[in-house]
């Protein structure tokens, strides 16, 4: 069965290609680069000190400042799995994975095993693949594994969330969701540890004991931290932050903001042992939260609306940046932050570029959609490759992006902010949550319902905080973009009730939990 999916790229003008063509740097795009990929659970915007400087985490700063590029209009989906999905896979979530599942065991969701992850694309270059801490991409099936999906070496949770201390999962049928090794065995005797120490210190040992320096290395480095529940140990602890709610852990703020502590320690580390091993100069960093905070409880997407849920800006706009060696990149572009649009999709064709291999994956079959990345590395890095920027964004099947030839970005969200039977279509002040202003004790600016049946509709250049809903003003542009979002042909893994043959009799996560007395 042939599948129509469009081109995500959307208009432009020749006139936007040629000028990008002109515009060339004289920065050389680097080749075949050690890429550590590191997310950050449910990293609210304004929780680290790139945008507040009362968080406690010097060393991103000190990254960014010498090495990196900040990442303005970096978008993610606004849930966990499916911004994964899309990440790992090139592509948009509405062609992967929109399924936010919690049940490891029984979730349809993940990423087709029919499709290519990038961690497979990388080895055909070459590349050592390794995978550290949050999974969350299927577990139903040996086929959805990390070692069956690209991965040299794995050591994580297969789930959504764990106890940051025990490891123990009440997705995984109440047992200890610890895997590793080249099959995903148990790893009965590493968990009772807070899970950032664990997970970011396995990949500091990894890089000093398991890597050959002259090999090409990738490292996916998803840690837990910031989910909630908000754990941290004592020593990551601000003692001055006491202005918060103490009867819910899911309003602590000194505790998360303790965890982004802890974070910023792990970047450290890493950064610290590629150094000793001589790989720092030939090392492209990519930090990235994987959505937005979910501000109904003690992260901030200040200035954004919204959060961790919704489409609003403060639930896909994630903070972000890129930091390399010298021979990644050029010092004439250290601190001159990306204005560009990019998405999570983007990365696989960008870190296929750098690696030298074709991205494309029409070779996966007709009945799953190709890729929807766009290379972004000359955006990134310089060099002779022109690229007609990302003008177009489906955000979700509720939300899109789109640029007009006059460079304005228009934005429709067609559903409402309610997540977990909450409104979360709020914003939210510099400092948040506080003894006295937390969510729902606070009362907030006033959330106008659709007024339009087709949605919500933002200049985000005049608006990026999404405050003036344009859609009863700009009824055509509003239907315009609707009618976009409404092209786009919808492909949700399992949707199609294929299951990988070569898997259907083998032992299920159920059984291999039994097997294993509990893990």
């Amino acid at each position: 069965m042939s599948v129509l999916f469009p081109p995500l790229l959307g208009p432009r003008t020749l006139f936007l290609f040629l000028f990008f063509l002109a515009t060339v740097s004289a920065a050389v795009k680097p080749k075949s680069p050690h890429i550590v990929l590191l997310l950050v659970d449910d990293l609210g915007y304004h929780n680290t000190a790139l945008t507040n400087p009362t968080v406690n985490s010097p060393n991103i700063v000190e990254l960014l400042a010498t090495s990196g590029r900040q990442l303005l209009r970096h978008y993610s989906y606004k849930v966990c799995s499916p911004s994964r999905s899309s990440l790992l896979s090139g592509r948009m979530p509405i062609h992967v994975n929109e399924l936010n599942a919690p049940y490891v065991n029984s979730s349809l969701g993940g990423v087709d095993t029919r499709m290519t992850l990038l961690p497979e694309k990388l080895k055909e270059a070459g590349y050592n693949t390794a995978a550290f801490g949050k999974w969350h991409l299927g577990a139903r099936q040996v086929a959805n594994l990390p070692s069956q999906r690209g991965f040299d070496y794995h050591f994580g949770f297969l789930g959504g969330g764990e106890d940051h201390n025990t490891q123990h999962s009440y997705e995984a049928f109440d047992s200890i969701d610890l895997w590793g090794g080249s099959n995903d065995s148990p790893n009965k005797e590493r968990n009772g540890t807070n899970s950032c120490l664990l997970y970011g210190g396995d990949a500091v040992d990894h890089i000093n004991n398991r890597v050959d320096p002259s090999q090409p290395q990738f490292m996916y480095l998803a840690l837990q931290n910031c989910h909630a529940a908000y754990v941290a140990p004592e020593i990551y602890k601000d003692k001055n932050i006491t202005d918060y709610p103490k009867n819910n852990n899911n309003f602590d703020r000194q505790a998360m903001e303790a965890m982004m502590t802890c974070a910023d320690e792990v970047v450290l580390n890493v950064t610290t042992a590629l150094k000793e091993r001589g790989m720092w100069d030939d090392t492209l960093i990519v930090f990235s939260s994987d959505n937005g905070g979910p501000q109904y409880w003690a992260a901030n997407n200040y200035p954004f609306r919204g959060g961790k849920g919704n489409d609003f800006e403060g639930g896909v706009r994630v903070i972000s940046f890129i930091a390399g060696g010298k021979n990644v990149l050029d010092p004439s572009l250290v601190n001159k932050p990306v204005k560009e649009k990019i998405h999570f999709a983007d990365w696989f064709s960008t870190f296929s570029s750098l690696a030298g291999v074709d991205p494309d994956c029409s070779a996966d079959g007709e009945d799953v959609p190709n890729i929807d990345s766009i290379d972004m590395s000359s955006i990134l890095f310089g060099g002779e490759d022109s690229v007609v920027p990302r003008t177009v964004v489906p955000l979700s099947s509720n939300a899109i992006i789109v640029e007009d030839l006059n460079g304005i970005d228009w934005k429709l969200v067609t559903n409402s902010t309610i997540y977990q039977d909450t409104d979360t279509g709020f914003w939210t002040p510099n400092t948040w949550p506080t003894a006295e202003n937390y969510f729902p004790q606070s009362p907030f600016p006033s959330i106008a319902p659709l007024n339009a049946t087709v949605g919500y509709l933002f200049n985000l250049n005049d608006d990026p905080f999404e405050s003036k809903d344009l859609a009863l003003k700009f009824p055509k542009k509003a239907q315009e973009l609707k009618d976009i979002l409404d092209s786009y042909t919808i492909f949700q893994t399992g949707s199609d009730g294929y299951q990988d043959p070569r898997y259907l009799n083998c032992v299920t996560l159920e059984d291999k939990i039994e097997e294993t007395g509990g893990w």
